[in-house]
């Protein structure tokens, strides 16, 4: 990993020819892989534009395909993803179960942090999702498993944490009412 960001360019990337865009598909940084969002979009020589097909779960499949070639691009894998966040479109929403269900199979019980965002649509009309990703920098070890009532742990942090305080925000009411005390 570097200290600076640097671009993720993949030798092949079989949807589009990336390097004509404006854009990183993703980035390396020392703290870790950002990836821009990703839908099922690719180059359609027929036409010369670029389409999206399939079902919501076609769409899901080929956008999950696209992180995991741009994560080994990367030199990590699927294993190091931490959080990932679905855009969902108004129309994709009624077949969103099946974006889950394949996000499961690509990741079984390792399953990423996940945030679902409704938009009204995507750059391209018939994308249903698209996908952006946070991933751990490769070499770091294991992703942190969070400890009950606490910040995630890793090796290098695996070391007991004191019990929270109360804050105002986390003590009881009572002690902030005025008048007599509950019985």
């Amino acid at each position: 990993m570097t200290v600076h960001p640097a671009a993720i360019e993949p030798a092949a990337f079989p949807w589009f020819e990336y390097r004509h865009y404006s854009f990183s598909l993703g980035l390396t940084h020392s703290t870790g892989i950002y990836l821009s969002g990703h839908s099922a979009s690719e180059h359609d020589p027929d036409s010369g534009h670029m389409v999206v097909r399939g079902s919501m779960a076609d769409q899901a499949r080929t956008a999950y395909a696209k992180v995991a070639a741009l994560l080994e691009a990367a030199g990590s894998d699927l294993g190091h993803v931490t959080h990932l966040v679905e855009n969902v479109t108004v129309d994709g929403l009624a077949s969103y179960a099946e974006a889950a269900a394949v996000r499961e199979e690509v990741f079984g019980d390792a399953s990423p942090v996940v945030s679902t965002v409704v938009v009204r649509r995507l750059l391209r009309p018939d994308a249903l999702m698209e996908v952006e990703v946070t991933a751990g920098a490769p070499g770091g070890g294991a992703r942190p498993v969070a400890a009950p009532g606490g910040p995630p742990r890793g090796p290098a942090s695996a070391a007991p944490r004191p019990p929270p305080r109360a804050s105002p925000a986390t003590a009881p009411l009572t002690a902030h009412r005025p008048g007599p005390a509950p019985p």
